[in-house]
């Protein structure tokens, strides 16, 4: 009697062959306005928001003598919420079949729990939204991927999730990406972004690039990573570098032609000079041969 008077819970007896209130302590008499003598629906009518309940908790207190854990959620006559878990037992005293019943206050829980749902929801459309793959990483696995990533390999979210990461990794990147992922976690050095090779449904390949962080994913480490298709960019790069070895390959043709043309040319000249006596000529032949020179040194 001393527990069930002063304890933190709210608590009240009740019969069971007519669910009328026959007892209550203290914070049940705060909850439902001292609200003995009458059945448990009608002590709790104007806060209840589930009617239905009590007929179903009296229907498994008649079968099963228990009930475990019910959650009930109530609006309090000043508009206040209350959130709260209900337990049952049925007992006998002189003959009478009662129940006692239990609501343990979680309304502060509840709040907790629905901020962290609003939060996990707003983060939720801000990963679906973003326009660069979002990955967290758990245990070599996909534990959490946006359609971002999705797009990038050609597989649905659903088939993504679960599936060691290293399976969408091209065969000659696989060893850089894990020992960087585990690098991370031993707080180890590495570069911030990297570079490497996405395998895409039906034999497809995409470059990416990857920076992550580590976090703490349901109680235990994880890494977060952010990816980027680069493949439009690697494409434009190896285009510029084919075109540099074209144009290099050109160029050094062109210089050797050139060269070869101007080696003939002075030893022309120097034989057109050997035969010339007159000053004036021979000054011309003398300035072919140093532009010549000058063109050749300048290839």
């Amino acid at each position: 009697e001393l527990i069930f008077n002063t304890g933190p819970d709210v608590a009240f007896i009740s019969r069971l062959d007519d669910d009328v209130v026959v007892q209550g302590n203290e914070n049940f008499h705060h909850l439902c306005k001292g609200r003995l003598g009458v059945k448990v629906a009608e002590a709790v009518e104007a806060i209840r928001k589930d009617d239905g309940l009590r007929g179903r908790v009296l229907q498994t207190l008649r079968e099963d003598g228990r009930v475990d854990s019910i959650e009930v959620e109530m609006l309090l006559e000043g508009g206040e919420r209350f959130v709260g878990t209900m337990s049952a037992r049925r007992f006998s005293d002189a003959g009478t079949d009662l129940a006692i019943n239990v609501i343990r206050d979680i309304t502060g829980r509840k709040a907790a729990e629905d901020m962290v749902k609003e939060s996990e929801r707003k983060y939720r459309l801000l990963v679906d939204k973003a326009s660069e793959a979002v990955v967290v990483a758990q245990d070599e696995r996909l534990k959490l991927v946006n359609p971002a990533l999705a797009a990038i390999t050609g597989f649905s979210e659903e088939e993504l999730i679960g599936q060691p990461f290293l399976d969408f990794v091209h065969p000659d990147d696989r060893s850089m990406i894990l020992e960087n992922y585990n690098k991370r976690f031993r707080n180890e050095s590495l570069p911030e972004r990297y570079d490497f090779r996405v395998l895409q449904r039906g034999g497809g390949v995409r470059w990416a690039e990857v920076s992550a962080i580590v976090i703490t994913w349901e109680g235990r480490p994880a890494t977060l990573n952010f990816i980027t298709d680069i493949t439009d960019r690697k494409q434009a790069e190896q285009a510029l570098k084919e075109s540099n070895r074209k144009l290099n390959l050109l160029s050094g043709i062109t210089r050797h032609d050139i060269s070869n043309q101007l080696i003939a040319l002075s030893g022309r000249l120097e034989l057109l000079g050997s035969g010339i006596e007159d000053p004036k000529a021979l000054e011309h032949i003398s300035k072919a041969q140093s532009s010549a020179e000058r063109i050749y040194a300048m290839i």
